[in-house]
């Protein structure tokens, strides 16, 4: 029976809840920023990440398997190793240059965000209306969640990270 007193007979019922891809469930975890800035509100208007790894603000605080990286388009167990690859020589390079805190610099998260819509525009998934750009959520901001530029690329731009534009990506304390 349904609120306005109409009773139907069915044989199945799905509830439909929403799928709030990638950022709902981060977002409703009460993550804080190093000014006490909860994550929801960091991305209120808009996901901002490093690589899909690492947020602005929020040091030392990794991601894997989040937005804004290729996870939905790959193999998870042989890309969560690439990640941890990533993680790894991150700390490593942190340990040997004595390097307490890292934080991804907002204007590398800018340009990865330009990065992960540049190639996301290129393809249908721009044009849809699905958990893939969180159209399926009212309220939320519409953008690609996911980069669509491959696993390949998402690693080179890893490498290029740690390279000679290391101070380019991170802050570091």
């Amino acid at each position: 029976m349904t609120d306005d007193g109409k009773q139907y007979e069915v044989g199945i019922i799905a509830v439909a809840t929403g799928f709030d891809a990638s950022t709902g469930g981060l977002s409703r975890l009460g993550i804080k920023d190093a000014n006490g800035v909860d994550l929801s509100e960091h991305w209120k208007n808009g996901i901002s990440t490093h690589l899909g790894m690492m947020i602005p603000g929020f040091p030392n605080m990794f991601m894997p398997y989040g937005i804004q990286c290729p996870a939905p388009f790959t193999n998870g167990p042989v890309f969560i190793e690439h990640q941890a690859d990533f993680v790894r020589d991150l700390v490593q390079k942190m340990q040997s240059e004595s390097i307490h805190s890292i934080d991804p610099r907002p204007d590398a998260a800018d340009a990865w965000k330009a990065e992960v819509k540049s190639v996301g525009d290129k393809t249908l998934f721009s044009q849809a209306k699905s958990w893939y750009n969180g159209a399926n959520i009212p309220g939320k901001t519409v953008e690609m969640l996911y980069y669509l530029g491959g696993v390949v690329r998402w690693r080179e731009k890893c490498v290029e990270a740690l390279g000679p534009k290391f101070g380019e990506s991170f802050a570091c304390h």
